[in-house]
């Protein structure tokens, strides 16, 4: 019995190619995932290439690597850095034209100190995503880190001042004391030759402000002296050193409008520059009028108040010849002053922009009924003016007019102006009247009293003539034998005398006969036929029986 044979077939793969195959699946795996999760590739500008180095500058956000530098070159014109950026996968959704780019490194500043990591790890490019959704790969890189986060919940506003003070970027802005936001931005525009500022307000507290908030620079010390002592305010020590800005409302100011109902121009504040000066212009509304004054403007100056009886209106806010062009400055026989005032409707009770047509109404009714302007003293020891405003009923008519973009508003003068006027007044009636007329009349009239009284003259010595002759001499005896005839006469008809007696007697006898006759004219009113028949008739006969 044979025994059988078992023969095997070879494989056509050998186990040799097992590992590169694998290798090769593995190879193509990691390229195709590669690709598949490599993100994209920008190119970032920078004024300087300081700390930005090829494979080694990273690119985070909230300390996450996302990226890193490929490349680090010039650009042509060799006034900039171009920084090419390399993403990982999945980042695309944080690039936008509205994203931004800086160069993190340590820096001491008004802000405080930043960038303490970059000692350590080394200079490193900080992304802050935009908002928008369209896709960008070329970038401008900023050149200072932003002070705030465009994420960051709150409302940027536009504050401009006349002057920049001290307050710079990273400033605070402060409420009550507390610090609620920071300023952004400074610059200076060539345009109105104004500071204007870009200030952001951290949520919750941009609810705080309104169409009435008014701001103003807080920095420094503020030293008031009064009957109490010296008092000394600051807002805090940060706002001391680096200044601050401060808002809030006026003294009995409500809150106006909310944040979010207000139009971008309505959100452009006046930077006041103090609390002081706020409270002296605390309206938001007004109405600027030109004045042109005769007279000196010497002691009146920008911030004087316009009263109206008393009770302030409106304050100064220019004295200066540049309110007027040349041509009209030319024009004019007599150059005047101008004067730039403003009016606020809100001292009357309203603070808005319809108040401001009622406010236009009622001061155009009041010009047509005599209402001027004009300067009055404020003080007598230091000379300062102030611009009042009051009816008067010795004016011309006048009416609004305009000048320079500029309402021009009617003046009169008053005080020591209007003294002046009423002498040079009063002079030129007396150079008008006919004085050498009335003279002439004056001498002829002083001559015919000299005629007057050379007639008098000879009527006197006529009667010192006549009381000097011997009949004048003798008629004082003839009077006082007169006299003294008369007297003996009066002497006969005293009470004893006979003839007083006898006129008594006849006087007594006519009363009793008037006595008697009255009884008779009473009886005839009684009976008027008493004359005719007796007065008791004899009774008829009775005959008898």
């Amino acid at each position: 019995m044979e025994n059988a044979v078992i023969q095997t077939k070879s494989s056509p793969f050998s186990s040799v190619w097992l590992v590169p195959l694998v290798a090769v699946v593995a190879g193509l795996w990691m390229a195709a995932s590669a690709y598949i999760n490599e993100g994209p590739e920008i190119t970032v500008t920078f004024a300087s290439g300081e700390g930005l180095k090829a494979g080694e500058t990273r690119v985070k956000r909230l300390s996450v690597e996302l990226g890193v530098v490929k490349e680090v070159y010039l650009n042509d014109s060799y006034d900039m850095v171009t920084a090419v950026i390399k993403f990982h996968g999945g980042t695309e959704e944080l690039l936008s034209s509205d994203t931004q780019f800086w160069v993190v490194r340590p820096r001491i500043g008004a802000a405080g100190v930043s960038g303490l990591g970059a000692l350590l790890s080394g200079a490193y490019i900080e992304l802050a995503p935009g908002e928008l959704k369209d896709d960008a790969r070329e970038y401008r890189g900023l050149d200072d880190m932003p002070i705030t986060d465009k994420s960051a919940a709150g409302a940027s506003l536009a504050v401009v001042a006349e002057r920049s003070g001290s307050i710079s970027v990273a400033s605070p802005v402060l409420y009550n004391g507390y610090r609620v936001g920071r300023v952004e931005k400074v610059a200076l525009s060539p345009i109105d030759k104004r500071v204007h500022y870009q200030i952001f307000i951290e949520a919750p507290y941009d609810e705080l402000v309104s169409s009435n908030t008014r701001f103003w620079n807080s920095s420094g010390v503020n030293v008031t002296a009064g009957s109490n002592g010296i008092s000394v305010q600051t807002e805090s020590l940060e706002a001391l050193l680096s200044g601050g800005i401060t808002f809030g409302l006026p003294e009995h100011t409500k809150p106006g409008k909310p944040l979010s109902e207000l139009d971008e121009l309505d959100k452009i504040f006046d930077l006041y520059t103090s609390l002081e000066e706020m409270n002296k212009q605390p309206y938001a509304w007004g109405r600027e009028y030109l004045l042109m004054f005769d007279s000196s403007v010497r002691g009146l100056s920008a911030g004087a108040p316009v009263e109206y009886r008393g009770i302030r209106v409106g304050t100064v806010l220019k004295v200066s010849l540049d309110l007027i062009d040349e041509k009209f400055a030319a024009a004019q026989s007599r150059l005047q002053i101008p004067v730039l005032i403003r009016v606020d409707p809100g001292r009357f009770g309203v603070d808005s922009k319809e108040s401001m047509n009622e406010m236009d109404d009622s001061m155009g009714d009041g010009v047509n009924h005599g209402l001027r302007a004009s300067l009055a003293s404020g003080n007598l020891l230091t000379g300062s003016l102030y611009v009042s405003l009051d009816y008067y009923d010795d004016v011309e008519a006048a009416e609004f007019g305009k000048l320079n973009g500029h309402t021009l508003f009617p003046t009169t003068a008053s005080g020591l102006g209007h003294i002046q006027g009423q002498i040079s007044s009063l002079l030129s009636k007396l150079q008008d009247l006919p004085i050498e007329k009335a003279l002439g009349s004056a001498d002829s009239a002083l001559q015919a009293v000299g005629e007057t009284a050379k007639s008098a003259d000879a009527t006197l010595a006529g009667i010192s003539s006549l009381l000097n002759s011997a009949e004048a001499k003798s008629l004082p005896l003839e009077l006082k034998n007169s006299l003294q005839s008369l007297q003996a006469t009066l002497a006969g008809l005293s009470p004893q005398s006979a003839i007083y007696q006898d006129v008594q007697f006849s006087l007594q006898e006519l009363r009793e006969t008037l006595n008697n006759t009255k009884d008779l004219t009473q009886k005839l009113e009684d009976r008027p036929n008493q004359l005719i028949f007796s007065q008791d008739p004899e009774p008829d006969p009775i005959p008898g029986g």
